[in-house]
């Protein structure tokens, strides 16, 4: 739903492109599109966490990033965004 959030996010916010997948498919943005995970038949709780993003429900407050803090460089650009909280193995920031 994180995830699902985020993509909602940025289709709300005038920075980033202007339909989902467009913002989905934007380069160098969601690692499953870079190494073709994203062609996976989803399961049953993708789709919940889907619709539950698209009825309303953020848990990333707004966040517009997200990344695993364990796997990108401390010198990468996205640490310089506001971190807004860390759900699991990633951390969400505006």
């Amino acid at each position: 739903m994180a995830v699902a959030s985020v993509v909602l996010n940025r289709l709300a916010s005038e920075e980033f492109p202007d339909t989902i997948y467009d913002i989905i498919y934007q380069p160098l943005q969601f690692e499953p599109v870079d190494n073709g995970a994203i062609d996976k038949i989803p399961n049953n709780l993708a789709y919940k966490a889907a619709m539950e993003a698209l009825s309303g429900k953020d848990p990333t407050d707004g966040s517009l990033y997200f990344w695993n803090p364990y796997k990108v460089s401390k010198t990468n650009w996205v640490w310089k965004r506001e971190i807004i909280k860390q759900i699991g193995n990633h951390v969400f920031a505006r």
